[in-house]
């Protein structure tokens, strides 16, 4: 029971991480929004005081656009948005970590995952099957898996 009840917390404790990391991937990247935002009402506040002051629009338009706006616009984006996407990318990585620790650690018998295409998904085997299969190859049961694979010879015909 005790076991049970460690393998429990250790499952709860293992995604926290992951999701700390997801949770401030969301917040930053909804700061590059309000930041965005916030920078082209800023720009178009300024506009409007040089315009009320009596500048000429497209003036205005040629000097701030590249000097206020756009250094505004790829900061928020890259930024707060480069940020977002590092610590989305970390808590995946740290996934696939736990994931593969759990392998380790449980050496296979009991894992909820297994290896496609080099990371570490969930396993749709049942813990009985993977028992059965063990056992299969303790008593010599193992069949030989090479005989069933076709060779490249074998699918073209001899004439």
């Amino acid at each position: 029971m005790k076991q049970n009840v460690n393998k429990v917390w250790m499952n709860s404790q293992k995604s926290t991480l992951s999701r700390i990391l997801y949770g401030t991937a969301i917040v930053m990247a909804v700061m590059a929004v309000a930041l965005l935002i916030d920078n082209v009402y800023i720009f178009k506040t300024t506009i409007d005081q040089y315009v009320a002051q009596g500048y000429p629009i497209e003036m205005l338009l040629e000097s701030l656009v590249p000097s206020q706006l756009l250094p505004a616009v790829f900061e928020s984006i890259a930024v707060y948005g480069g940020i977002g996407v590092i610590l989305f990318v970390l808590g995946k990585i740290n996934q696939n970590q736990v994931n593969i620790m759990d392998l380790i650690i449980n050496d296979g018998k009991e894992a909820n995952f297994a290896f496609i295409d080099g990371f570490a998904q969930e396993n749709k085997e049942t813990d009985e099957s993977i028992d059965e299969q063990d056992a299969d190859k303790q008593n010599g049961d193992e069949h030989n898996t090479d005989e069933n694979i076709a060779s490249p010879d074998d699918s073209v015909e001899k004439e």
